[in-house]
């Protein structure tokens, strides 16, 4: 029996931290054989109370605490921290727990058990997780050494990969808005998103954060002894000619310019947005500038693109380079994780992908490398291009992306999303193909996987 499917004592009780993306963290008790959606629901319950009228109780007798709760029983004058929302549904629709760290981020399924999942996620990280320098060492390079990162994961709520982005854009819940805004901040300040309009973005997080402009107040000075501690390093990311990208957007980091010019931009969109005062407005002002970028609501997963090969279009000058590879409902997203910019993105119609175990000739021993393969027709050459992404989630990606495959196609059952029985399942990862053959055809469609089960790009 597999390991992963031992089931948890349902007497025994542990308590889980779920964070915030804000960093807050909230502390729950439940049963170790507990769902992801239990637990959903005993955070809503303990951190999100429902605007109810003053004669109806917001709290059950569920068993959960945060770490304010205590604070607040000992001290009446402290402020109640907790969210206000309209009710649960609009959480439950738009978020649940995901298990991240460093090298790994996984969104959980309803039916998942988290304790399970944190029990084995040592063995997940060794097997999905991506570390760099170790990664190119198996590949071949006799220059990469070992690098040691730390694996602890955390259990986050965040948005749900699956849920629509017209669905956000109709909700007037403005707590939701709020968690919505927080985790595209924290994705845009992390590179994540790259965007062509920051300062704009920094204006409105700066209205945010240290309210309505104040011109006695608020000079280039002030913002730049603040712009650390409100838009992390400026310097973190550092620009390169994108001449040489064929098909690259203007989209790029906002760490590209001189910290002087930032300020006094983000000086200039600061004050144009005057005296507003709703935060609820100022949420969807800055979700409405990320709504449109194609990556917004990906999961994101790690890898290296290599340059050298007959079939590749040279995408730069490094033979190997460390990319995210963002998945969501619209297509795949391949963006520089160093300098945060767009490579290409691609919408479903318009490429076609393959997974495959890919020997490599250059290593001293022999190797097989996880990969995955995107064919697309480009419309600057006017020819069939090749990108392959190398990295040991190559199998994770390629379930999402059958998974948001069969639901526009209408084959992704309700039992499908909702079930522990199917590709999702932790377990079933175990279950790797015995050999995976890689097409030489630009126009396969298909690729082996997992008992010869056909996926249609």
């Amino acid at each position: 029996m597999n390991e992963m499917d031992e089931r948890p004592s349902l007497s025994s009780v542990d308590e889980l931290c779920v964070f915030l993306m804000n960093r807050i963290g909230i502390c729950v008790s439940a049963s170790e054989a507990a769902t992801t959606q239990e637990l959903v629901n005993k955070v809503i319950e303990t951190w999100f109370t429902p605007r109810l009228s003053s004669s109806s109780s917001p709290r059950s007798s569920l068993s959960s605490s945060s770490p304010t709760d205590s604070a607040l029983k000992n001290n009446s004058t402290l402020p109640d921290l907790r969210y206000s929302t309209n009710g649960p549904d609009d959480l439950i629709k738009f978020f649940t727990l995901w298990i991240t760290s460093p090298t790994l981020e996984l969104q959980l399924k309803p039916l998942h058990r988290p304790f399970k999942v944190l029990k084995h996620w040592e063995n997940l990280s060794n097997k999905y997780g991506f570390i760099k320098e170790n990664f190119v060492h198996l590949y071949g390079s006799s220059s990469a050494s070992s690098t040691s990162v730390n694996l602890d994961p955390i259990v986050s709520f965040q948005r749900n990969i699956f849920t629509a982005k017209w669905e956000e854009m109709k909700t007037t819940d403005p707590d939701v808005l709020q968690l919505l805004y927080e985790e595209a901040k924290v994705n845009v300040l992390d590179g994540r998103y790259p965007v062509d309009s920051f300062e704009k973005l920094a204006a409105i997080q700066a209205a945010i954060e240290l309210g309505p402009f104040n011109p006695k107040l608020h000079s280039s000075k002030f913002l730049k002894q603040m712009i650390g501690q409100l838009f992390g390093s400026v310097s973190h990311h550092r620009s390169s000619s994108t001449s040489s990208v064929k098909w690259s957007t203007s989209l790029t980091s906002p760490f590209t310019q001189s910290s002087s010019s930032l300020e006094n931009k983000i000086i200039h969109y600061y004050r144009k947005l005057g005296n507003v005062t709703s935060k609820t407005q100022l949420y969807r002002n800055y979700l409405q500038m990320c709504w449109p970028l194609p990556y917004y609501g990906s999961a994101y997963f790690h890898g290296l693109i290599e340059r050298s090969s007959k079939n590749f279009v040279s995408l730069i000058s490094n033979r190997l380079i460390q990319v995210w590879i963002a998945i969501n409902p619209i297509g795949v997203h391949i963006i520089d994780e160093k300098h945060s910019r767009l490579i290409i993105s691609l919408e479903f119609k318009r490429f076609k992908w393959e997974l495959a175990l890919t020997s490599n000739s250059q290593s001293k021993r022999e190797t097989q490398v996880p990969s995955i393969f995107f064919y697309f027709w480009s419309r600057v050459d006017y020819k069939t291009n090749l990108i392959q992404v190398i990295s040991p989630q190559a199998y994770l990606m390629n379930t999402l992306l059958n998974a948001f495959h069969e639901k526009q196609s209408g084959h992704l059952s309700r039992r499908q999303i909702y079930s522990n029985d199917n590709d999702f399942n932790y377990a079933n990862f175990d279950q790797q193909p015995t050999s995976i053959q890689t097409s030489n055809q630009k126009t396969s469609q298909t690729c082996n996987y997992k008992g010869n089960r056909k996926y249609r790009s």
